[in-house]
């Protein structure tokens, strides 16, 4: 094995690789919530500046400092033009989530650093470099992978009014960016719930009814998956009706029974 390929064998790579891929293909998709949405860009700040002073030696420490500012500008709005380039050749699309709150995941980058310059042992078994070499290239890739829209026009009845619904959004735990909930009317409430983005307007027909209809959802899928709207339908049921309605419940067993 090349020295340069060597770091690709040791524990942590292959630990970070893991944790990376196992978030995207299976932790979001069942937990949808703030720790998985940020688990991606932990892992992938650890193992993506490893995997480019593997590939270029010669770039030594640079390697890590030119990874976290590919990051920064990844995760800025100055990225949009160039990732609606790439999507206009229609070859593979790509995204990513324009929340700076990621940006926690930099931390990251001096400790692959310091794993590096610790020459860590490799793993205990035979593995040939270009088995981790291939895997974190289609982690990379499946990390930034497309989403696709699907308008679900669902709607739900809810037994509280717009006040309650405006109070308890910002309480969900599973919510990460809200916006329309502050306006008076708000016939359309933009929802981030884990990785996905959901559209829904908002209208009370009496002072303890209201009604949520579905407009829109964004998430990560194929434009084959013929599942979509039935996974999209059942995030946005778990993550955020069921909670309101536990909240409604809750607040209802707080209320004491005066006869």
């Amino acid at each position: 094995m090349k020295k340069h390929f060597f770091i690709l064998s040791t524990p942590g790579f292959i630990i970070g690789l893991i944790l990376l891929l196992l978030n995207d293909w299976m932790l979001k998709d069942l937990f949808h919530n703030w720790a998985t949405g940020k688990l991606s860009d932990f892992a992938g700040m650890f193992v993506f500046p490893l995997f480019w002073v593997a590939l270029f030696p010669r770039l030594g420490k640079h390697a890590f400092w030119a990874s976290a500012v590919w990051f920064i500008y990844w995760k800025s709005p100055y990225s949009q033009q160039l990732i609606d380039s790439w999507n206009s050749l229609g070859w593979y699309s790509i995204h990513r989530v324009l929340d700076l709150t990621d940006l926690m995941a930099l931390v990251m980058v001096p400790l692959a650093y310091r794993y590096w310059k610790r020459e860590p042992k490799a793993v205990p078994f035979r593995l040939h470099p270009v088995v981790p070499l291939g895997v974190a290239a289609f982690a990379f890739m499946a990390t930034g992978r497309g989403r696709e829209e699907i308008y679900p026009r669902e709607i739900y009845q809810l037994p509280f009014p717009k006040d309650s619904l405006n109070k308890w959004i910002p309480m969900l735990e599973n919510v990460w960016i809200v916006s329309g909930v502050d306006n008076d009317n708000p016939d359309n409430i933009r929802l981030h719930l884990g990785s996905s983005w959901f559209e829904l307007g908002a209208f009370q027909k009496n002072p303890n009814e209201l009604y949520l209809i579905l407009y829109k959802a964004s998430l990560e899928g194929s434009a084959n998956d013929t599942t979509l709207n039935v996974k999209a339908l059942k995030r946005f049921k778990e993550a955020f009706i069921d909670p309101l309605l536990e909240k409604h419940r809750t607040t209802q067993d707080s209320i004491p029974n005066i006869p």
